[in-house]
């Protein structure tokens, strides 16, 4: 999995607006005409700018198959035929070891 700056940016900016809208809320019970204000608008900005990156970035959308293949279904995604010959081989011919780890000199 790959680290996305952008799509953790805008998660943040959307959790500040909630924290930011209920501040305000509070702010408006309580008569704090100027703090009300100020947590409003706040909230407002994140709210609009967190859910307007993670909008683009989801009808951005991904660039590779590879990467459609994984985001389509995280839970079961198609195998592909490289992935069903390591998991043959690991589970049915009794080796452990991932396809890229070499064999120990002198192993049969």
């Amino acid at each position: 999995m790959r680290f996305n700056l952008a799509g953790l940016i805008g998660y943040t900016l959307v959790l500040v607006g909630v924290v930011a809208a209920a501040l305000w809320l509070v702010a408006l019970a309580e008569g704090l005409g100027g703090w009300s204000v100020i947590a409003g608008v706040v909230a407002l900005v994140c709210l609009l700018a967190g859910g307007g990156l993670l909008v683009a970035l989801f009808l951005r959308g991904p660039r590779s198959p590879k990467v459609a293949r994984a985001r389509r279904d995280p839970l079961e995604p198609e195998v592909t035929e490289a992935e069903a010959r390591d998991y043959e081989r690991r589970h049915h011919d009794g080796d452990r070891r991932p396809a890229r780890m070499p064999r120990p000199r002198g192993a049969r």
